[in-house]
């Protein structure tokens, strides 16, 4: 059979025309890279859920934000045109059921829960500062950034106060139910460079990786390019690979919580941080290697608020800066009075602090010649002891107008009720006396001896509450940083009822919450022959004067 000339022409014809179709369905159905990259965008999903009763939203809560791949999508597969079609790669399913499965009794009851521990961890915050800021400046290293803290655990709790408010005022017959709430929109950048941020809304989903979302674009708003919807929905599944978001370094998750601040090459915490952590620690400061290390502020539950030393994470102390404005006292006894045959009088007039002692290292503000603010006086010890000089150096510091107060040095080898009853029957305590001290000083052997610290303990109490009934106050324990650390710290009763005034000799103020703290022995008073032990009060002067008002006694 043969094909005639016409015949062939309409062929060549037929060929060139599915050749022009195949071509054309290639360009349509490929892109290259500088049309994948116009095409392409981000989606941001914002979502959070809302405790609604009887349809009223009464709680906001499980904000979180979600970054998706997305694609500019034609309308139709063969015809080009966008319309703001977008193919993103979000399966929000898990966000999705996170709460809205749950009970909403069952929610309501644990939020109550939840948020009465966190506002309780708050108030406890509260307290904190309280007795952190009485015994702090606003010159002392690490002031500010405990009022930073400060400053957002008080706007924590009123948010948590007025939730619970909200939670605990539902009513058992309402009608319970939990949302989720998710807004999108979309980033790009249109083809002439220029970045957009537009709303958008889902409109259906095709499968478990790809949603298709709408957004209203006007003529002249935004210039796009988009691809047919099935490439659209491939390059979006495959965008969360190839175009990934940047890692911020500066904010580190671990498995305890989470750092923000400067690192080193191996991405350790490194120069200035902080680390929020899941048990409400918190710590801001220095870091070396990802270690603790340098000046910082912490606050963790039971220990408190500390501002201090820290060294390879372990704290060492606050370092404190001497100054004036500080409250300082001295406690004696009959040493001060001389050693062996040699007796001096104390010149009361002329009492001025002049050296704080060579035991450690110290910072200064201003030239050490401070007044003397209150003084302790050694009454008695054990049931038999009395300081031949206690009288009349009590007499006298009252009739100088210093604050006094007496105290009692502890015996293991005499009953406590007897050494109570001597030291109530030598001890002058007037109105106006600084509380009463028990000085607790016994060694490891003596402690093994009588029976272990619990034998101890019971045996203070005993005097601890002899004294209170008499005089109408708490007295307070005098005792050591190393006995705080090993044995009073299992007795939390003693911990909770007396203050305590700690002896420690080195840099660093003691790591307890104390009254008084005794930083040498080796210090000079002007007035006193050789010798003398120096104390300060944890606090300025405001502190002082609601201490006075306080615990002195009736």
């Amino acid at each position: 059979m043969r094909i005639s000339r016409k015949g062939w022409q309409l062929l060549l014809a037929t060929l060139l025309f599915a050749f022009c179709c195949l071509a054309a369905l290639y360009c349509r159905f490929t892109a290259s890279k500088s049309e994948v990259k116009q095409a392409m965008a981000r989606v941001i999903t914002r979502v959070h859920y809302e405790l609604r009763a009887d349809g009223k939203t009464v709680l906001s809560f499980g904000q979180d934000s979600l970054e998706s791949s997305a694609c500019w999508a034609d309308r139709w597969e063969l015809l080009p045109g966008s319309e703001g079609l977008l193919a993103v790669a979000l399966n929000d399913s898990l966000e999705r059921g996170r709460y809205t499965a749950l009970p909403a009794r069952e929610f309501l009851a644990n939020a109550i829960d939840s948020v009465q521990h966190s506002l309780d961890q708050a108030e406890w915050n509260m307290r904190e500062f309280e007795y952190w800021s009485r015994s702090h400046h606003v010159q002392d290293e690490g002031y500010e950034m405990a009022i930073r803290y400060h400053l957002r655990q008080v706007a924590k709790r009123d948010t948590l106060r007025s939730i619970l408010y909200r939670l605990k005022s539902i009513s058992p017959k309402s009608n319970l139910s939990i949302a989720y709430i998710a807004r999108h929109s979309v980033c790009f950048a249109d083809t002439a460079g220029v970045p957009h941020t537009l709303p958008c809304h889902v409109i259906r989903g095709d499968s478990s990786t790809v949603t298709w979302m709408q957004v209203e674009v006007g003529d002249g708003e935004a210039d796009i390019h988009g691809l047919p919807p099935s490439l659209a929905a491939r390059y979006a599944s495959l965008g969360s690979s190839m175009y990934r978001r940047p890692i911020h370094f500066r904010w580190r998750p671990d498995s305890s919580g989470v750092y923000v601040g400067q690192v080193d090459s191996l991405f350790r915490p490194q120069g200035h941080g902080a680390h929020i952590g899941h048990d409400g620690s918190f710590y801001e400061g220095h870091w070396t290697a990802g270690k603790r290390d340098g000046f910082g502020f912490s606050v963790t539950y039971p220990r408190g608020w500390r501002t201090g030393e820290w060294k390879e994470n372990r704290f060492m102390g606050e370092r404190l800066l001497y100054r004036s404005d500080r409250i300082y006292g001295i406690d004696i006894s009959k040493y001060q009075h001389g050693k062996g045959r040699k007796r001096y009088a104390i010149q009361w007039k002329k009492l001025r602090i002049v050296d704080l002692g060579n035991s450690s290292e110290k910072r200064y503000a201003d030239k050490v010649d401070y007044p003397v603010s209150f003084i302790y006086i050694k009454a008695t010890e054990g049931s038999s002891v009395l300081n031949p000089y206690y009288k009349s150096d009590y007499m006298a510091a009252r009739r100088h107008g210093f604050k006094v107060g007496t105290y009692h040095f502890f015996s293991i080898f005499t009953p406590a009720e007897r050494q109570a009853r001597y030291f109530l029957r030598n001890a002058r305590l007037q109105h106006g006396d600084l509380p009463p001290v028990l000085d607790v000083e016994p060694s490891e052997a003596q402690i093994k001896k009588i029976g272990g610290e619990s034998a101890l303990f019971h045996r203070m109490r005993i005097w601890l509450r002899v004294v209170e009934k008499k005089c109408g106050r708490k007295p307070i324990l005098y005792i050591s940083q190393q006995f705080m650390n090993r044995h009073l710290v299992n007795a939390p009763d003693l911990l909770r009822d007396y203050q305590v005034w700690i002896a420690r000799y080195g840099e660093y103020k003691p790591d307890a919450r104390l009254v008084f703290w005794q930083l040498c022995q080796d210090g000079k008073v002007s007035g006193i022959h050789g010798e003398v032990d120096i104390n300060v009060f944890n606090g300025y002067q405001q502190a002082y004067g609601k201490f006075l008002e306080d615990y002195t006694l009736p």
